[in-house]
């Protein structure tokens, strides 16, 4: 479980909100991919990434790198697919407990520790669509924010 934080926490750390610069193209070596479509671990991987999405995953042994591409070892490591918490309250009572900057510190910490998207349960809606908006801005460290209500809005 350790070595599964370390690489989301690693990616986390590269992002803009945390750098002085921005790679533009880099790739991660060595470490083992979760499959869960096929339910098994692909093992030994080099995840290339271009502009903040992956380009290609290749096998490490196979992989020839070009000069421009900066390297990072993660030989060991584990590499997961965004996990999705679907019950979050973040908006209970905005006013007090659930208030910007403590939503906040929540929000990032899901973030850095692999949940890349939130479904609040009924919460304000002013003030989830809000948080939903800076997220999607980049604007504050978060997830996706869904509000539960979202699925009912294109009827």
């Amino acid at each position: 479980m350790i070595k599964v934080l370390s690489i989301i926490i690693f990616l986390a750390l590269v992002s803009d909100a945390y750098c002085q610069f921005k790679l533009e193209t880099y790739a991660i070596v060595g470490v083992n991919v979760i499959d869960v479509k096929n339910r098994r671990i692909i093992e030994n991987q080099t995840l290339v990434i271009e502009n903040d999405i992956i380009s290609g995953i290749f096998d490490s042994n196979d992989y020839n790198k070009p000069d421009s591409i900066q390297v990072m070892n993660f030989r060991g490591h584990f590499v997961v697919p965004g996990l999705i918490d679907a019950h979050v309250h973040l908006a209970t009572n905005p006013s007090k407990e659930d208030n910007f900057e403590v939503t906040k510190k929540r929000l990032e910490y899901l973030l850095k520790n692999g949940i890349t998207t939130v479904r609040d349960m009924a919460g304000d809606a002013r003030y989830l669509n809000y948080l939903s908006r800076q997220a999607s801005l980049d604007n504050i460290v978060s997830p996706d924010i869904i509000l539960s209500n979202d699925a009912c809005l294109d009827k």
